[in-house]
């Protein structure tokens, strides 16, 4: 099933000059002008034809997506005034990458029950994204819930889930109400699959009565009673160079494992902690504050997860980390007052907020600290333009702009902003 899309025209000679580094000269004549600020996508969407769904860039050869990717970044910059973009980080897995990936339940009149993309492509349409395990888990789950036994549970699945790393898969199944008959048959379905796909080393039952339409929906992750264990324990651990992180299927972690040892490398590049006392907000598991203590002074990591800082303050102890310490708080004045010196110098911060970002009052709560370096990590590259002004309001210069195709074969870039007082 090939998707129609009108591709990049880049000759063999210019997609060598691209690949050897060297800055790729995309026709600015391609570029149709754009009425006000136009948002990442629009400006790629000027650049060729998208198609529709989730991952529209992913029958494009790797290196005509970089080069398109290239080209937005610098019109995107240029629309919104901002400093220009360094060179794209590629993804050293552009396909098959993604460790978080889900299905919609879809029970309709008078047809069999399906799983569905988010993008409505059915589920038997391939994913180049995704790994190939996850698709034989998903086609085990559609055939189950064809089973006589699953008829009487049509409206209690929602969304089904994978989480985890490339060799450990946690199975999610999104209910909206919870019974014991319909626990025992989840469980008999992951124990079913996991005989098959030894990938598959736990599943979960996680409880949304209000039936969002987000999957693992922020506000019922922390009801009482929301999650419950089927089997296995719901972890998994991810390699980064010469770390073994624990993370959970509970907790955030990022889409694309094969980007971590590269994202955290550069972080480390940019900021240079040189023996500095490093703060990271919403630290997570623990994968930047942990990653860069070796050559920090005290590293501080914050964030308000529960289950994301138990794992960081294991995470510390298994990797034998002395320096760093881990505090579940809000993210704010208050919390530096309590938990960082006063007057202390020289400090660095790392930000890895949620895609929306971070208001004003963090900002301005980080900047009256008068970090030395700040490295502040945009998941969605659309918050970068507010986010810069915010900093130079409270007297920080971004000096860097550092994209990387974390999510490759789709039209956004993680992007690394460093930022200088000015």
């Amino acid at each position: 099933m090939k998707r129609s899309t009108r591709p990049l025209k880049i000759s063999q000679k210019q997609r060598k000059t691209y690949n050897s580094e060297r800055q790729y000269d995309f026709p600015s004549r391609l570029l149709k002008p754009v009425r006000g600020k136009p948002k990442f996508d629009q400006v790629m969407a000027e650049l060729t034809e998208l198609p529709c769904g989730a991952e529209p860039l992913a029958e494009l050869d790797y290196a005509d997506e970089l080069a398109l990717k290239r080209v937005a970044l610098e019109e995107f910059s240029r629309q919104h005034n901002l400093p220009k973009f360094n060179d794209i980080i590629a993804s050293p897995m552009p396909r098959f990458y993604r460790t978080t990936t889900k299905r919609r339940v879809v029970f309709a009149p008078r047809s069999r029950p399906r799983l569905a993309f988010g993008d409505e492509r059915p589920s038997g349409g391939y994913s180049l994204l995704e790994p190939e395990s996850h698709a034989y888990i998903y086609e085990g789950v559609e055939y189950m819930l064809r089973s006589a036994s699953a008829r009487k549970f049509a409206d209690s699945l929602t969304h089904i889930i994978l989480r985890g790393s490339y060799d450990e898969h946690c199975l999610i199944f999104n209910t909206a109400r919870r019974s014991a008959a319909l626990t025992k048959l989840l469980l008999d379905w992951s124990k079913e699959i996991a005989a098959e796909i030894p990938a598959l080393v736990s599943a979960l039952e996680f409880l949304d009565d209000s039936r969002s339409d987000y999957y693992l929906d922020a506000e019922a992750k922390t009801a009482r009673g929301a999650w419950k264990r089927l089997f296995g324990s719901g972890k998994f651990s991810v390699p980064v160079g010469s770390f073994a992180f624990q993370a959970s299927a509970k907790v955030f972690s990022q889409v694309n494992q094969s980007m971590l040892p590269v994202i955290t490398s550069e972080v480390a590049r940019l900021l240079r902690p040189e023996g500095r006392p490093l703060i990271d907000l919403f630290c997570g598991y623990g994968l930047f504050a942990l990653s860069l203590a070796a050559g920090s002074g005290r590293v501080t990591g914050i964030e308000y997860d529960a289950d994301a800082i138990i794992l960081a303050r294991r995470n510390a102890e298994r990797l034998g980390v002395e320096n760093a310490r881990f505090f579940r708080r809000f993210i704010n004045d208050e919390t530096f007052a309590e938990l960082l010196p006063f007057g202390r110098t020289g400090e660095i911060f790392i930000l890895d907020p949620p895609r929306n970002g971070v208001g004003s009052e963090i900002t301005a709560a980080i900047a009256q600290r008068k970090p030395r370096r700040i490295a502040h990590i945009f998941c969605n590259i659309e918050e970068i333009p507010s986010a810069v002004a915010d900093w130079q309001l409270q007297g920080y210069k971004t000096s860097v702009l550092v994209p990387l195709d974390m999510f490759a074969g789709t039209p956004a870039v993680e992007t690394i902003a460093l930022l200088d007082p000015v």
